[in-house]
């Protein structure tokens, strides 16, 4: 249900994304016979992306665990830092002329 549909748009935002790259960016295939590269077309761009989302789903999830474990422990120390200087401009710790703090 939802989460097959969720993945299909999870795999053509990125096919959209690979494509809006300036310069945009291409799906390939390699014809074994010839030894050379060609472009595929967009259904197979988005099959292989879903399949490669299928077969990385976990790697996948722990990557986007782990960015926004990092992102979240970021905001918080600017969080405390914004903190602490809302503090000193309150308490008029903070000179704004100097940019320093007294």
């Amino acid at each position: 249900g939802s989460q097959k549909n969720n993945k299909k748009l999870f795999s053509y935002a990125i096919v959209q994304s690979i494509w809006s790259m300036n310069p945009p960016g291409r799906f390939l295939k390699k014809d074994q016979e010839k030894n050379v590269w060609f472009v595929i077309g967009d259904k197979e761009a988005l099959g292989k992306t879903r399949q490669a989302v299928r077969e990385g789903a976990p790697k996948v999830m722990n990557a986007i665990k782990l960015a926004q474990k990092y992102y979240e422990e970021k905001n918080e120390k600017v969080e405390r830092e914004e903190n602490i200087v809302h503090e000193k401009l309150d308490n008029g710790e903070y000179n704004r002329s100097a940019d320093t703090c007294n």
